[in-house]
């Protein structure tokens, strides 16, 4: 631990690496509100919740369970709407699934 104008190299470190896995953050959620987006432009209303009959005011919410599956990311990010909508489909009827309420 060399002091470097006052501050040890281990706490300039320490700050380089707190910054870095902020930035590492904030890098992912931009890219998960970019693919919001894409979602948004690219599908219309109707067909999550006629469709795939997600409750109009859960249809937001699916978009961001969607989006947590590598899948869909891929799908979205290569232009293949066929693709996305073949696991957008998948991810309803589990989406669904964890909505219902558990009954003992």
């Amino acid at each position: 631990m060399i002091p470097l104008g006052g501050m040890s190299v281990d706490g300039i470190l320490n700050s380089i690496s707190r910054r870095t896995a902020m930035l590492k953050k904030e890098l992912e959620i931009e890219k998960k509100e970019k693919l919001l987006l894409k979602i948004e432009n690219q599908f219309d209303a109707a067909y999550f919740t006629q469709k795939l009959k997600i409750p109009e005011n859960q249809v937001r919410g699916f978009w961001y369970y969607a989006v947590e599956d590598d899948r869909l990311v891929a799908a979205l990010n290569a232009k293949n709407k066929t693709m996305a909508t073949f696991v957008f489909a998948e991810l309803a009827t589990k989406f669904l699934e964890i909505q219902k309420p558990e009954t003992k």
